[in-house]
């Protein structure tokens, strides 16, 4: 009985704290314990401070990636060229207000199924047979963008476009035949501005300054359809000449005279 007794208080002795323990041990294992709550508690706080800042960064990734996307989507930004000359620019934009401006004798300005093209949803036939649709508002804006470097880019749109009119549109219909008007007119329009340019590199200044923007020039038709052309043949007839080469009148040439009347007040 006396073993099992001591053995009882042994164990009792074992899982019971040690009353005789000293007040100033007990405060150093407080102060031991307090150091290390302190310590995990900063380093509970370091590891909630990288935690944060890791989302905020994960945040802010995430917007650029965002942003990134979006200026991906869409179209790329349109490569800026350098300006034209302004010269360059003035001719360009004269010839183009020749042509839109045209009118035939019955007063009809034949430029207006030119202007701008019908929406895709409208004629989807027509983007499905036409690989470059041309008309003049993107023409305009290629000369403003200064897209065209030189006056002969400027005609492969203007004939690009007289193209597709002829090849959408059946023969003989009035738009085909507006288009045939339009590429005589555009090729009289870029002689004369030519002309002018070698003439005298002021002149297309000069007249713009004016104000004189609207021009009607004719279009290169024969000698039986043009009545002006009847009225110089009647006048040669009766004024006397002084030469023999006075008498012969081609058409080309009197063409190329009217289109100099004609434009002669914008350009003097």
């Amino acid at each position: 009985m006396k073993r099992l007794a001591a053995r009882c208080n042994a164990g009792l002795l074992i899982l019971s704290p040690p009353d005789w323990s000293q007040p100033g041990d007990h405060s150093q294992s407080q102060a031991i314990h307090n150091g290390v709550s302190e310590v995990m508690e900063e380093e509970s706080n370091l590891k909630k401070r990288k935690s944060e800042q890791q989302g905020n960064q994960g945040s802010e990734t995430g917007q650029e990636g965002v942003e990134k996307v979006k200026k991906r989507r869409g179209r790329p930004p349109a490569e800026k060229l350098p300006p034209n000359p302004p010269k360059l620019t003035k001719q360009m934009n004269t010839i183009v207000d020749m042509v839109i401006n045209y009118k035939d004798t019955l007063g009809r300005q034949i430029s207006k199924g030119f202007v701008q093209l019908p929406s895709r949803k409208e004629v989807p036939e027509y983007y499905e047979l036409i690989r470059k649709p041309v008309d003049f508002r993107r023409i305009r804006e290629r000369v403003r963008n200064h897209k065209y470097r030189c006056i002969a880019d400027l005609e492969k749109d203007i004939m690009q476009m007289c193209h597709n009119a002829q090849t959408f549109n059946l023969e003989g219909s009035q738009i085909f035949e507006d288009s045939i008007v339009l590429k005589s007119v555009f090729e009289s329009a870029r002689q004369r501005i030519v002309e002018l340019s070698e003439e005298d590199n002021d002149a297309v200044g000069s007249s713009e300054a004016d104000g004189s923007h609207h021009l009607d020039i004719e279009a290169p038709v024969s000698e039986t359809t043009n009545p002006r052309l009847d009225e110089k043949k009647e006048k040669n007839q009766t004024a006397p000449s002084n030469s023999s080469s006075k008498e012969v009148a081609h058409s080309d040439e009197d063409i190329g005279k009217d289109c100099g009347n004609t434009t002669r007040g914008l350009f003097n």
